[in-house]
């Protein structure tokens, strides 16, 4: 799949085997955002998000407030690589 292609949430869930109820509260929990949050459509990077918050809670245990946590650090991380990245450049 191209990493740029849109999924609405029902291939989401499909795809990640999470029901559509969970990544509706994931969603409220602001966990993930859809990549496109005027149609409500997903890309290949919010599926990873997904996966990692399912790791998070199944293998590790983490509960939700530690998933913000992590997810917010995780984030954090990604800007100043991206910010590293470019300031080579």
């Amino acid at each position: 799949m191209n990493p740029k292609a849109k999924m609405p949430l029902h291939e989401v869930a499909d795809r990640s085997s999470v029901s559509v109820e969970i990544l509706v509260r994931f969603i409220a929990f602001e966990w993930i955002l859809p990549a496109d949050v005027e149609n409500q459509l997903f890309d290949e990077e919010d599926l990873a998000r997904i996966r990692l918050i399912q790791q998070l809670q199944e293998e590790f245990g983490v509960n939700n407030e530690g998933i913000s946590i992590i997810l917010h650090l995780v984030d954090q991380l990604n800007r100043t690589h991206l910010e590293v990245r470019s300031s080579k450049r």
